[in-house]
């Protein structure tokens, strides 16, 4: 049997809204844990659509210069900040290296460091924010990359951060060299 589906008439008219019968979650037994990782997903969901609805309504390149640059300057002005939440220091590639694997973790992701000749590479299998998009990933991807340029340079403005492959575009994982 097939599913039914919900229908409206087109002069059917929703119920009033009473908020005491709406259903309530009480947060105040969420264990912190918890409680973080929906508010991290919230933003996340939060960045990743208005990115998606900026490329619609920009165009993919005008999206990408000012995001991008947005990005950077956010990525410069909080690394500081977050590398202190995340007990990190030093200020070596491999110092940017760990505070690059430990933010992704944060996000849900899992990337891992390597050396490779001399420099550092950091893959990924996937990129929880590109996950189940509708518009393009690699303009989003672009776009959010500018955040860990604006950290690269805050680390060290002589760093690079060169992105070397590409899950949206058929490589296996998501890599790049820092150094």
């Amino acid at each position: 049997a097939a599913a039914e589906r919900l229908r409206f008439a087109p002069d059917e008219r929703a119920p009033a809204f009473d908020p005491a019968r709406a259903p309530k979650v009480d947060y105040a037994d969420w264990p912190a844990e918890r409680l973080a990782k929906a508010e991290r997903n919230y933003a996340m969901d939060f960045v990743r659509g208005m990115l998606a609805e900026l490329a619609g309504l920009l165009g993919e390149a005008r999206m990408v210069e000012i995001t991008g640059r947005a990005a950077r300057q956010i990525g410069m002005q909080t690394y500081d900040a977050t590398r202190t939440l995340l007990a990190l220091s030093g200020n070596t590639p491999a110092d940017f290296a760990a505070y690059f694997c430990r933010m992704g973790r944060a996000m849900g992701d899992a990337p891992h460091m390597r050396d490779d000749a001399g420099a550092i590479v950091v893959e990924q299998p996937a990129l929880k924010l590109l996950g189940g998009l509708d518009r393009p990933a690699r303009v989003i991807f672009e776009a959010w990359n500018g955040l860990w340029e604006g950290a690269a340079a805050a680390h060290d403005p002589r760093l690079g951060l060169a992105v070397e492959a590409r899950a949206d575009t058929g490589d296996a994982v998501w890599r790049w060299r820092i150094g």
